[in-house]
C-alpha cells in the first residue's frame, strides 16, 4: 500500500480525499517517508470521529480536540498534533480550498514566552513557516539551549519574511544578493549570524531528506561516502575539470591528508567548478576573485584567503603535472596583482602632506632592504600617529609629542613606549637628512631605560629531549628544520627562503639570504646533512623551495614557528620553544666549546661584536667550571 495514502477510510469521504491530496503534496516536495507517515496517522486520528467537512471545522473544535488528547500524552506529542493540523490547513488555504486557516489567528498568539521555539511572525509563504517551525522544534528536542533557538528563530525570521517563494527553490545567488543589500544596513557580525542560521536550517532539510541539493551547507557536516571519499560528489559541467580535480584530490589522499582537509578542498573546488563549463586551463585570476567577492560580505577575511589558497594549491598541482605552464592564481606580492604595496600607506590622511612624507620614509626603508615585517610595523604606527593630525608633521614640537606620550605611559608597557619612540626618532632623522627640518622633536631623555634581557637557550638535556621528540615525528621535514636551526644558527626567515639549489650536501654548507639582503655561507652538522639528503630524495616535484607545505608551496614562517613550538611542548621544555631560542643555543654552544667571538659573529651574520655578546652567553655549568679552574 502507498504510504502517502490513508490506510483506513474516515467517516467523511471528502475529508479522506483532501487529506490524501495533502499527503501527496508532501511526497511531491520530497519530504521523508517517516515525516509523511507520522502526519498521516495524526490526521487520520483527528478526522476519524469528525462528521463535518474539513472546511467547517473551527479553531474552537481543534482546540477542544487538542485538550482532550492531553490526558496521558506528552507535551511534545500535542505540539506535533498542532503542527500537523496547522500544516494541513495552510495547504488548504494555499490551494484556495478554504478562505482562511482556522489556525491562522493562533499563529499570532504563539509569541508567549512558553512557546519560544515557534516563529513569532507570519511568513509570506506558509510552507516556509511550517518547515522552519519543524526545524526549531527539532533544535528543542535535541537539547539546544533556549538562547540558541531564539537566536536561530530571529535570524531565520529576518531572512524569510522577505520571500514569498518556497525555501526549496531559493537559490544561492538570491541569498548572496540579499546579503549584499543588507551589508550597508547591518554589521558584519549580524550578517554572519544570519548566514550561520541559514546553513544550519538547510543542513536540517538535507538530513531530513526534504531537499537533495540545498543552496547552503555547513561543509563540516557533509557526509563522506564510504567509497572514494576523496572524489567530487556531483557531475561538473566540464568532464575534463572533474577528471583533473579528482586526480588532485586523490593526490591529497596519497599524501595522507586528513579526511576533513580533503573534504574542505573538495567542497570549495566543487562549489566553484559546478557553475562554469570553462576549462580549468583557460580561467584567469580575476575569475576566482570575482567569485570570492560574493562571500566577502558574509565570511571572515581569513576564510576568503583560505579559498584562494585552495585554488592556488590546485593549480600548483596542475603546473607540477605539466597540465599548464603557469598558475593563473597570483600571490599578493606578485607583479600585476592589484594588492596594495606593503611599504605604502593607502589610507586617507587629514593632512595629505603627512601621508606623502611618511610614504617617502617607508620607501627609503624598502630601498635600504629592511625586512617587510619591520616596514609593516613602522607603517602601522606612523599611520595611526599622523592619520588624524591637522598640523604638518614637520611643525610638530616636543610639547606636542609629550602631550601624546604622557597618557600613553600610564597604559602601555615601557618596551612598547620605547619602540614607538624609536619609530618616531627614525622618521624625524630621515626628515633631517632630507632637509625637511633642522632638529628632531624627539628627545633622548624620553626613552625609558629597560633592563638588558638575556636571551634564553637550551641546556644539554633539553637539546637531547628536543631531538628525541623530533625522531618520533612522522614528518621528516619537521626534523630537518629543527636540526638545521640548531646546527647552523640561522634565523627562521633565512631557513624559510632556502631553496634546494642553495644547499651543498657534500661540503655541508648553505647560502642564506640574511638581513639587508646580504648573502652569507652557513655550515651544518653531518647528522643534519644526512637528514637533508633524505629529504631531497623524497621530493617528487620540481618546486625550488627546500621546505614545502602540505599544499606543495613554500612553507610559511608562521608554520615553521608552530612546528618548533609544538615540538617544544611535546618535549616538555621549560617555557616556550621558538626558532630564535635555537639560534641562541647554537651561539652559546660554540662559546662554551671555546670558539672565538668573531667566528661566532660570522656564523650568525652579525656586523657588530656587541650584538654577538648578547646572543652568546656562557651556561651556568660552564661559568662554574671556569671559576673553579682559575680560582679554585
Amino acid at each position: 500500500m502507498k504510504y502517502w495514502v490513508l490506510e483506513n477510510e474516515i467517516s467523511n469521504s471528502e475529508n479522506t480525499e483532501i487529506v490524501n491530496l495533502f499527503l501527496l503534496s508532501l511526497k511531491m516536495k520530497n519530504r521523508s517517508k517517516q515525516t509523511i507517515i507520522r502526519q498521516r496517522k495524526i490526521l487520520q486520528h483527528f478526522f476519524r470521529t469528525k462528521k463535518e467537512t474539513y472546511n467547517f471545522i473551527t479553531s474552537n473544535d481543534i482546540q477542544q480536540w487538542l485538550t482532550e488528547q492531553q490526558t496521558g500524552r506528552k507535551e511534545r506529542t500535542i505540539e506535533n498534533y498542532l503542527a500537523t493540523l496547522r500544516a494541513f490547513y495552510n495547504y488548504c488555504a494555499l490551494e484556495k480550498l478554504i478562505k482562511k486557516s482556522p489556525l491562522q489567528d493562533k499563529e499570532k498568539s504563539v509569541s508567549c514566552p512558553d512557546r519560544y521555539w515557534e516563529l513569532k511572525v507570519i511568513l509570506p509563504n506558509q510552507e516556509n513557516q511550517y518547515v522552519i517551525n519543524e526545524f526549531l522544534v527539532s533544535l528543542k528536542n535535541t537539547g539546544r539551549s533556549k538562547r540558541t533557538i531564539i537566536c536561530k528563530r530571529h535570524f531565520l525570521q529576518s531572512f524569510f519574511k522577505e520571500y514569498e517563494k518556497s525555501f526549496s527553490i531559493i537559490t544561492l545567488e538570491e541569498i548572496q544578493k540579499w546579503f549584499l543589500e543588507k551589508e550597508k544596513k547591518s554589521s558584519k557580525d549580524s550578517t554572519r549570524a544570519v548566514l550561520s542560521a541559514l546553513r544550519t536550517f538547510y543542513d536540517y532539510c538535507w538530513e531530513e531528506e526534504i531537499l537533495e541539493d540545498p543552496p547552503l551547507r555547513n561543509k563540516r557536516k557533509i557526509r563522506d561516502y564510504p567509497e572514494k571519499d576523496w572524489s567530487i560528489q556531483i557531475r561538473l559541467p566540464n568532464n575534463e575539470n572533474q577528471k583533473i580535480i579528482n586526480e588532485y584530490l586523490f593526490n591529497l589522499k596519497e599524501r595522507n591528508k586528513s579526511q576533513r582537509t580533503i573534504g574542505d578542498y573538495r567542497f570549495i573546488l566543487q562549489a566553484y567548478f559546478k557553475d562554469t563549463d570553462t576549462h580549468f586551463s583557460l580561467l584567469k585570476n580575476n575569475d576566482f576573485q570575482q567569485w570570492i567577492q560574493r562571500y566577502k560580505t558574509c565570511t571572515k577575511e581569513r576564510t576568503v584567503d583560505n579559498y584562494m589558497s585552495i585554488f592556488r594549491s590546485f593549480y600548483a598541482f596542475c603546473v607540477r603535472k605539466k597540465y599548464i605552464e603557469k598558475s593563473p592564481i597570483t600571490y599578493k606580492w606578485e607583479k600585476g596583482n592589484n594588492q596594495k604595496k606593503y611599504w605604502e600607506i593607502s589610507d586617507p590622511f587629514i593632512n595629505n602632506e603627512n601621508r606623502k612624507i611618511t610614504n617617502e620614509y617607508l620607501l627609503s626603508m624598502k630601498v635600504a632592504n629592511l625586512s617587510p615585517g619591520t616596514i609593516c610595523q613602522y607603517r602601522f604606527f606612523l599611520n595611526k600617529f599622523f592619520k588624524d593630525r591637522h598640523e604638518s608633521c614637520l611643525n610638530l614640537t616636543p610639547e606636542d609629542v609629550r602631550e601624546w606620550l604622557i597618557p600613553h605611559q600610564k597604559r602601555l608597557k615601557e618596551g612598547t613606549i620605547k619602540n614607538r619612540l624609536i619609530v618616531l626618532s627614525s622618521f624625524y632623522k630621515f626628515c633631517i637628512d632630507e632637509d625637511y627640518i633642522i632638529t628632531s622633536p624627539i628627545k633622548t631623555r624620553w626613552f625609558p631605560k629597560l633592563p638588558q634581557s638575556v636571551p634564553k637557550f637550551l641546556e644539554k638535556g633539553e637539546i637531547a629531549k628536543v631531538r628525541q621528540m623530533c625522531e618520533k615525528r612522522k614528518e621528516l621535514r619537521d626534523r630537518v628544520i629543527v636540526e638545521l636551526l640548531l646546527t647552523s644558527g640561522c634565523r627562521i626567515s633565512e631557513v624559510h627562503m632556502l631553496n634546494k639549489s642553495d644547499v651543498d650536501i657534500n661540503n655541508r654548507t648553505a647560502q642564506v639570504l640574511g638581513k639587508g639582503r646580504k648573502i652569507r655561507e652557513v655550515h651544518f652538522s653531518e647528522a643534519c646533512a644526512i637528514l637533508l639528503e633524505r629529504l631531497l630524495e623524497s621530493y617528487k616535484d620540481e618546486h625550488p623551495a627546500l621546505f614545502l607545505s602540505e599544499r606543495g608551496t613554500r612553507l610559511s614562517v608562521r608554520r615553521m614557528q608552530e612546528i618548533v613550538e609544538e615540538i617544544g611542548k611535546r618535549a616538555e621544555i621549560h617555557k616556550s620553544l621558538y626558532p630564535h631560542r635555537l639560534r641562541h643555543t647554537f651561539a652559546t654552544e660554540l662559546l662554551s666549546k671555546g670558539a672565538d667571538l668573531s667566528f661566532i659573529a660570522d656564523e650568525l651574520g652579525h656586523r657588530n661584536l656587541q650584538t654577538t655578546k648578547i646572543y652568546a652567553c656562557l651556561p651556568n655549568w660552564k661559568l662554574i667550571s671556569l671559576y673553579r679552574k682559575y680560582k679554585g
